[in-house]
């Protein structure tokens, strides 16, 4: 069946790409034929952690695709490729170790001007990152361990969303169960969760400057463990240097003899633009995990984006342990495409 799917994807993004030859086509804008709306991105990165074989991987091949029907049937989903070893020091070159997720899929049902539900596989309105991080939209090759490790990254069930005229946006969610077709656990999402629920609160100060809280409630799942965790998020801009950040705190609950343990860590993260195509950044970070496992990372990175749907990266993490369970101390570089 996966085979299958990775078929179809493939086969799909053939068709995206031909299609591009019977109109005009700019590189991010994506394609549109009626009401119905095809994108996607790519990222190529290339990891040279301390110590250990260099390698070259298809990080992420995603597809998105949605269709405006009416106010009650407006379908969207997103699957994609990750994970795709090209190569590897000491190996022979080829595909390997490939996984194909579903990242989202679910109907938008529009109740009025305002108010949104969402019914299927959602991202969790968890912090700015885990909502937008296609490769291409974010600044570094390297996901910080704060925008995933202690929550649910997915909602698959029902998210209420009501924005205001002022842009200020709720939502109210609930998984029952569990996440539909999860994605595979690794170091940076170690456990899968069920019966989610959560609300989070975006107030924007501006067009681009917001302030974000969020509550989530779950249960561990295969455990007897339930989990709260909390979540501050925001960022401010100007023309010549951005403030990103977030500090997210969980507060584990095992049901048992056993003390309750926490999970806290955060990130800031500074972007200074050179000018519309150049930019660096600075990244440290800290986190702690519930096994009491802690590590400080320090990201130093140089952006090149000659148009905002393309762009080129480089970066050196530097971190305080040497088994690292969020990423490795190394270089790391990576070309990602929105199309």
């Amino acid at each position: 069946m996966q085979l299958g799917l990775k078929k179809s994807l493939y086969a799909s993004l053939l068709i995206v790409i031909a299609s591009s030859t019977h109109a005009e086509y700019t590189v991010g804008d994506g394609f549109e034929t009626g009401n119905v709306f095809l994108s996607g991105y790519s990222k190529v990165a290339w990891e040279a952690p301390t110590g250990k074989p260099q390698s070259l991987i298809l990080d992420d091949l995603s597809f998105f695709a949605s269709v405006s029907v009416n106010q009650y049937i407006n379908p969207f989903i997103e699957a994609e490729i990750t994970k795709a070893q090209f190569w590897q020091e000491g190996d022979e070159i080829g595909f390997k170790n490939s996984k194909l997720v579903l990242e989202r899929l679910y109907n938008d049902v529009l109740l009025n001007d305002q108010v949104t539900l969402r019914i299927g596989k959602s991202l969790a309105p968890v912090g700015e990152w885990n909502r937008i991080h296609a490769a291409p939209l974010v600044w570094t090759t390297n996901r910080p361990i704060t925008t995933r490790y202690s929550f649910s990254e997915s909602v698959s069930g029902l998210n209420l969303q009501y924005t205001q005229q002022n842009n200020n946006v709720f939502h109210l969610y609930y998984q029952p169960g569990s996440e539909w077709v999860p994605k595979p656990n690794d170091k940076n999402r170690p456990r899968d969760y069920e019966q989610v629920a959560g609300v989070s609160f975006d107030n924007y100060l501006s067009l681009e400057n917001k302030l974000g809280f969020s509550v989530q409630h779950a249960d561990v799942k295969n455990s007897n463990v339930s989990q709260w965790v909390f979540s501050l998020d925001g960022q401010w801009k100007n023309t010549q240097f951005d403030i990103e950040y977030q500090t997210t705190y969980a507060k584990i609950d095992y049901h048992s003899v056993q003390s309750n343990s926490e999970e806290w860590g955060g990130y800031i993260q500074g972007i200074w633009h050179f000018n519309d195509q150049w930019h660096a950044i600075v990244r440290p970070e800290y986190f702690l995990t519930r096994q009491n496992d802690s590590q400080t990372s320090m990201l130093y990175g140089l952006v090149y984006r000659p148009q905002p749907a393309i762009s080129f990266k480089l970066e050196y993490v530097d971190i305080n342990l040497k088994q690292s369970f969020g990423f490795s101390q190394g270089l790391f570089a990576s070309m990602a495409v929105l199309f």
